[in-house]
C-alpha cells in the first residue's frame, strides 16, 4: 500500500541541516541527520521519535552520512563510510554497543555496507580490509581478506557490494 512520509521528521531542522540518509524497514522509516541524530517514523501511525545516541559517538557521526541497517531480529546498526565506527542496538530499549573491527585507525578502513544471512550472521563490507562476519549471539568476528598467494581467498580487500542469495551463498564484487 502507498505510504506518504514527510521528510521533515526532525522537529528542529529544515533543509539547511536536513536529512542525510533514509532507511525503510518493515514497519519504520529511519532518518539520519547531519548533526548526528537519528529518528524513526512508525509507518502505521506516522509517529516520529528520536533514537538517542550517546555523546561519546555523536562527534564521529556529525557531518557524516550515517547509514542505518535493521537486521532480521529488529536490531539496529549505524555506520558511516567515513570511518569504521559501527554501532549496534539489539532493540529500541537496549543500550548501544560498539562493534570493534580491530583496525589500527578508524579513518583508513571504512564500512561500505551490511547484510545478514539466514543463519543470522552479519556481513560487513569494508573499503580496505575485506569482509567481516559477525555473530550477534557469540559476538565473534571473523575477517576475510585477499591473500594473493592463496588459491582460496576473497577476490579483493576493497569490495563494493555483497549479495546473499536464497541459499545463503555469499558473493562479493
Amino acid at each position: 500500500f502507498p505510504v506518504t512520509i514527510r521528510l521533515t521528521t526532525h522537529p528542529s531542522r529544515f533543509s539547511r541541516e536536513g536529512c542525510r540518509c533514509i532507511f525503510v524497514s518493515d514497519n519504520r522509516v529511519y532518518t539520519t541527520y547531519l548533526d548526528g541524530s537519528l529518528f524513526y517514523t512508525e509507518i502505521s501511525s506516522g509517529e516520529t521519535r528520536r533514537v538517542p545516541i550517546p555523546d561519546k559517538w555523536v562527534g564521529e557521526l556529525k557531518n557524516r552520512t550515517i547509514k542505518v541497517y535493521v537486521d532480521n531480529e529488529g536490531g539496529l546498526w549505524l555506520y558511516t563510510y567515513q570511518n569504521t565506527l559501527l554501532l549496534y542496538k539489539k532493540s529500541h530499549n537496549s543500550q548501544w554497543e560498539e562493534i570493534d573491527l580491530c583496525v589500527d585507525t578508524r579513518s583508513f578502513n571504512r564500512i561500505k555496507s551490511i547484510e545478514q544471512d539466514k543463519e543470522g550472521y552479519i556481513w560487513i563490507i569494508s573499503s580496505h580490509n575485506g569482509v567481516y562476519r559477525y555473530h550477534i549471539g557469540t559476538k565473534k568476528i571473523e575477517n576475510m581478506q585477499n591473500h594473493y598467494l592463496q588459491n582460496h581467498s576473497i577476490n579483493s580487500n576493497n569490495l563494493s557490494a555483497l549479495h546473499i542469495d536464497k541459499d545463503a551463498i555469499v558473493t562479493g564484487k
